[in-house]
């Protein structure tokens, strides 16, 4: 076999060539075998071969489960399906998306890759799930150190590594007040639940455990992601609002679609709203909590503030009638970017009125916990001063300097030393942040908080906070998130 960045991973591929030669496994060892192959060179073709694999497992798990093949039915549908019945287990959701995601690039001809890690990342991601597939089964595994070795960096990189929610059985997870918070306000019914905070500071890992909760408290649950929205559902407020009525109708095995009841003389709002009201709040007594991740993907649309006034419609009933059915949903949403420049009327906006809460950075007693949990690789208090200096106590930034300290024995100063490298530990989260700054405008804007100067633009300072670059209340506190982006971003731009 060729010699390439996952040849390692491949080569624990193979492995599964014997656990799953079964007839009733024969479209998955076809794969696999397509994927082992030693012409199989590409990296693009290693993503999209990866996918596939998953997508015969995803497909076998519906068969056996939902009485229905993968057929007609979009991968990451039938992943939340099988989430929804605790089909697959939540430490390995991540996983799943995480194929999907890559395969889903791999897929596209122009788009550029990562061709020495991404081929790699998912080959790590597919062996962890193939590793609790064959489990699932009842399979026996081969008896392979370096496998093992290999299963156990992978979940290792999945926990910390990757970007997304943290599974909910993670000993990583660390609360903080506003986890508290989040369900306080949720169970006591608030209509509009806003969860702000940066790009990567764990908003989707706290929803996660608030909609665990909230579920075993009885209620009823929808989860939408903006981000995986694509541009054909984003051309419109009719195209936006029937694909989250599908989605929702998906989710909770509705017959009715919205498609059926829809009037071509009424607004889009009106039609959704009706749907809404007589399908699924008509439907069910329980309370209702509608999570919302990343809205801020909606924030530049010509019609968002058409689409976010319905939101506000729902607050305002459930004072104007208080036995309307809006009194049992609770919207809570999730986002980064100061919506007031994007939502010019305050009127129609929910982001004024919802109960609103705000996840911080980690603190140093979050992170002295934090290093508890992986055995305490930094030893002094100066040692956990300068770690959170250093990381700004970003979120994920913290968790994978400790995956790197614990992985690799380092020192504090060791890992210091290397992660600003182009291949440390932080390498490509950094060149993906450097990749943003290509905009001339906002590698200007960097440059004056560099030099120290004030930051001239609120839209640009709330692009640069939202994706995790610059912190501050306003563009007059702009200053860069922590020091290795100082240091990194120093280096390149000036």
């Amino acid at each position: 076999m060729q010699q390439m960045a996952w040849t390692s991973e491949l080569n624990t591929l193979s492995n599964y060539l014997t656990v799953f030669n079964q007839p009733q496994f024969d479209l998955l060892i076809k794969e696999l075998n397509d994927l082992v192959d030693p012409h199989n060179t590409l990296p693009k073709n290693i993503l999209t071969g990866v996918r596939r694999t998953l997508e015969c497992i995803i497909s076998d798990l519906n068969k056996n489960n939902l009485t229905q093949t993968l057929e007609g039915k979009s991968l990451s549908k039938a992943i939340n399906k099988l989430r929804e019945q605790g089909v697959i287990s939540e430490h390995i959701i991540s996983s799943c998306y995480n194929v999907k995601n890559l395969g889903d690039l791999g897929a596209h001809y122009f788009t550029e890759i990562d061709e020495q890690h991404q081929p790699k990342e998912a080959l790590m991601s597919l062996i962890t799930i193939l590793h609790w597939y064959a489990k699932l089964h009842g399979l026996q595994l081969p008896n392979n150190k370096s496998l093992k070795l290999l299963e156990q960096e992978t979940v290792s990189y999945e926990l910390e590594m990757v970007g997304g929610a943290i599974p909910l059985d993670s000993k990583f997870y660390i609360e903080r007040p506003v986890d508290e918070e989040f369900f306080k306000f949720v169970k006591r019914r608030d209509s509009i639940v806003l969860l702000k905070g940066a790009r990567q500071v764990g908003k989707t890992s706290l929803l996660a455990r608030g909609i665990q909760q909230t579920r075993e408290a009885g209620y009823l649950v929808l989860i939408t992601d903006f981000q995986r929205l694509i541009d054909v559902q984003l051309q419109s407020l009719e195209t936006l609002f029937i694909a989250l009525a599908d989605m929702i109708a998906d989710q909770l095995n509705l017959e009715v679609y919205i498609e059926d009841k829809w009037r071509n003389k009424s607004p889009p709002n009106v039609n959704f709203d009706s749907y809404f009201r007589r399908e699924v709040l008509g439907k069910t007594d329980k309370p209702i909590l509608w999570a919302i991740d990343e809205a801020d993907r909606l924030f530049t649309c010509a019609f968002s503030g058409e689409f976010f006034a319905l939101f506000r419609t729902w607050h305002n009933d459930r004072a104007l009638n208080p036995s309307s059915p809006c009194s049992r949903l609770t919207l809570a949403i999730a986002y980064a970017t100061e919506t007031y420049l994007f939502i010019k009327d305050p009127n129609q906006s929910p982001f004024n009125v919802g109960t609103k809460l705000v996840l911080e950075d980690f603190t140093i007693a979050q992170i002295k916990e934090l290093n508890q949990r992986y055995g305490n690789p930094l030893k002094t208090d100066q040692e956990l001063e300068s770690f959170h200096q250093f990381l700004g106590g970003q979120p994920f930034l913290t968790r994978s300097g400790f995956n790197e300290m614990v992985a690799r024995h380092l020192t504090l100063e060791q890992f210091k030393n290397q992660a600003i490298q182009e291949d440390g530990a932080l390498g490509d989260h950094l060149r993906r942040l450097l990749l943003l700054l290509r905009d001339p405008e906002l590698a200007e804007t960097i440059r004056d908080v560099l030099n120290g100067e004030t930051c001239h633009n609120d839209e640009r300072f709330s692009l640069l906070r939202r994706v995790g670059l610059l912190r501050g209340n306003c563009r007059q506190e702009a200053r860069l998130r922590c020091e290795i982006y100082d240091v990194y971003l120093r280096n390149h731009l000036l």
